[in-house]
């Protein structure tokens, strides 16, 4: 009974194990020449120009062949091993639609598969846009942030220092990067399906201070020279756009020098106060300004310099003293150019008929006296002297074919007792020289003018003053010329106006009516 068990059981065994390898080996074949490549072409996305694909294989191969539309296409290298075919295919760039097909070791088991293979070897596109924004984050303190958009092609990635970001279904991107003080570096990679990529590296700093401006001008300092050299310090924590400035409103353009040190030289200032304006500002749009006063003080002999606001010195107590002299001023300021001398120059130079300004230039000056007017017209010429009595006298002056220039002059010389010359013109051509004396056509005296040869001068015809009779000059009477000679300098402004001009010196020394 046992023994019949014992054979039954060996007997039911063997079919059942010859069962189970049946269905093993069937498995086992099956596998072996299966791959896993689909029926379906999926899109093999590769840069050339030999291709390398690396493709799934359980097989047994024993030789393989790609076509593509039925023509065959060369294979550079191809290695089956390890449940993987790869293959090495020559491609120009470009969409393929090949077919490969495996031969294996047993007859009919042979497979044929299609495969889409997609060349790309251009870069992926880029378009790129930075801009820093002020974020703030969980701190309570704020943070600069860079924020960097653009677009790619579709399916590329997009990676901000080797850190995906996310892309859209059209291909735009946006990341934000927070930026720590000073400098930053961001590297932006993109790589599309195909591994091509392209890459884009910046720096970036962050600023996070005003820029600081030290002046090496002291407040109020005073220069001796008409142009003023300025000097600053500049710190910032990071680079500088630029350093400008104003004098007086004016530009004034700055230099750099090492060591932060910045020299700014002003053009020829007058005399006085001005305010120096700075702008400094750094590259990222924080921006410092400061002013600062400084004074000109180049001369002390008035004349030499224009003055204004804040002149002091010599030259200023002088200019004062004419003022006092000429009635404009009641009292004598000092030594300082202060307002109420702007205001009496302005008084001045309206009664003038000079442009208004305030300031003592030299016309402004020499309209202080003395001076020498002359109306052709009432044949007078006066004398004027702030603080004394004006000295008026009678002359001849031109005639209708010589006339008297009109104008403004200084007297460049003077000669006592001098020798008459006949002068380069068709009515002298036959005179001779005429030494000093009773007959000499000068008189006494000569005192010759900046222009043409043209003086006022003493004549041996008295009788001729009054009328248009000379040869150009002006002419007086011995005594009268002499006082004249004895009154005025070489640099004495002289005007000579014809007598029918619209000026306040004609109101004011011959006034109408």
């Amino acid at each position: 009974m046992d023994s019949r068990k014992a054979t039954v059981g060996s007997a039911g065994f063997s079919r059942t194990a010859g069962v189970l390898i049946g269905v093993g080996v069937t498995i086992l074949t099956a596998w072996l020449f299966s791959s896993g490549l689909s029926g379906t072409p999926s899109e093999i996305y590769r840069t050339g120009p030999v291709v390398e694909l690396e493709l799934p294989y359980r097989g047994l191969c024993r030789g393989l062949s790609l076509t593509s539309q039925g023509q065959a296409v060369a294979i550079r290298a191809a290695d089956v091993h390890s449940g993987l075919a790869r293959l090495a295919v020559p491609l120009e760039e470009g969409r393929h639609e090949l077919v490969l097909h495996f031969v294996t070791v047993i007859p009919g088991w042979d497979r044929t598969y299609p495969l889409a293979v997609i060349v790309d070897n251009t870069p992926p596109s880029l378009s790129l846009e930075t801009k820093s924004v002020w974020a703030k984050p969980k701190s309570s303190t704020l943070e600069k942030a860079l924020v960097t958009s653009g677009k790619t092609e579709l399916g590329a990635k997009v990676f901000v220092n080797d850190r995906e970001t996310s892309v859209d279904e059209q291909g735009a991107f946006s990341h934000e990067v927070g930026l720590k003080p000073g400098w930053n570096q961001l590297v932006l990679r993109v790589e599309d399906k195909a591994g091509n990529r392209v890459q884009r590296q910046t720096s970036v700093f962050r600023d996070t201070a005003d820029p600081e401006i030290n002046w090496r001008t002291a407040p109020s300092q005073a220069f001796k020279t008409p142009s003023a050299r300025l000097e600053l310090l500049v710190k910032d924590d990071g680079p500088l756009a630029g350093v400008n400035g104003k004098v007086d409103g004016k530009p004034l353009t700055w230099h750099r020098k090492p060591e932060d040190l910045w020299l700014g030289v002003t053009e020829p200032l007058r005399e006085g106060r001005h305010e120096v304006e700075v702008r400094v500002a750094d590259a990222a749009g924080r921006v410092t300004t400061t002013k600062r006063e400084i004074v000109i003080d180049s001369s002390e002999t008035l004349g030499e310099a224009v003055l204004g606001l804040g002149a002091r010195g010599a030259d200023v107590s002088e200019l004062h003293r004419l003022l006092v002299a000429a009635g404009y001023l009641a009292t004598d300021p000092g030594t300082t150019f202060n307002k109420l001398t702007e205001s009496a120059l302005r008084k001045l130079q309206a009664d003038e008929g000079f442009e208004v300004t305030g300031v003592a230039d030299h016309q402004t000056i020499v309209a202080l006296g003395p001076r020498i007017v002359v109306n052709l017209g009432a044949f007078s010429l006066v004398l004027e002297r702030p603080g004394q009595p004006d000295r008026r006298w009678s002359i001849a002056s031109g005639s209708l074919e010589f006339p008297t220039p009109t104008g403004r002059f200084y007297v460049y010389e003077k000669v006592q007792d001098p020798t008459w010359l006949p002068p380069k013109s068709d009515w002298a051509k036959d005179a001779k020289p005429v030494d000093p004396g009773p007959d000499n056509p000068l008189g006494s005296r000569w005192i010759g003018l900046d222009w043409g040869g043209v003086g006022i001068h003493g004549t041996n015809a008295p009788w001729t003053v009054g009328s248009a009779a000379s040869h150009g000059c002006m002419r007086m009477e011995t005594s009268q010329v002499e006082e004249l000679f004895n009154l005025v300098e070489v640099g004495t402004p002289v005007v000579i106006l014809s007598g029918h001009e619209d000026d306040p010196l004609l109101d004011k020394f011959w006034p109408r009516g």
